[in-house]
């Protein structure tokens, strides 16, 4: 029986979720095992960390000063929801939930400095975001532990996104057998011709 290119063999499978789940774990060592940004993408997510704030800079003080933060975990569950809803991609769709997982640990980071600003700032000198969010609304004191949440919440998408690619070869050869629902329940959309 011949195979065709858009169904992968079993074997297929198991290698492309075997070498995103490598990365994604030496990704994950990073900020929860050295406590630094993850090279390369710590640049990526600093871009979309600061267009956060341009992008929402029309709206009243506190949204641009969370959305540098917020943007930069945003970008990539949106990329999550594409890879899973459009493309049924469930290795993307992982990776890009563990990154988002990365982007909080990042964020509660910032988050715990508020009270003493230690960190650097990107661009320029002055108040951090964290630090200005927390003085105007006068819970400096909270900081610590708003930090030590967002950091919970980042090892709880990260550890999804491993999970995703531990059961996902398993859950693709259910599905290819028809012995477990396709996921979304409607088809792909047609490839334009």
């Amino acid at each position: 029986m011949t195979r065709s290119w858009s169904e992968p063999s079993s074997q297929d499978v198991w290698w492309k979720y075997g070498v995103v789940l490598v990365l994604v774990v030496v990704m994950g060592w990073f900020p929860f095992v050295r406590g630094t940004r993850v090279p390369l993408l710590g640049w990526v997510d600093l871009f979309v960390h600061e267009a956060g704030h341009i992008l929402f800079g029309w709206a009243p003080w506190l949204l641009p000063a969370i959305m540098g933060n917020g943007f930069q975990t945003l970008v990539p569950l949106v990329f999550a929801a594409t890879f899973l809803l459009r493309y049924r991609d469930l290795v993307g769709a992982a990776f890009s939930t563990a990154w988002a997982g990365t982007t909080l640990v990042d964020a509660s980071v910032y988050i715990g400095d508020a009270p003493f600003q230690r960190l650097d700032i990107a661009f320029g000198s002055g108040e951090h975001d964290w630090a200005h969010v927390f003085r105007q609304v006068d819970a400096m004191g909270a900081a610590v532990g708003v930090s030590r949440f967002v950091w919970f919440l980042g090892l709880v998408l990260f550890a999804l996104g491993v999970t995703l690619l531990v059961v996902g070869p398993r859950l693709e050869s259910a599905v290819r057998a028809g012995r477990w629902p396709t996921w979304p329940p409607w088809p792909p959309p047609e490839e334009p011709a």
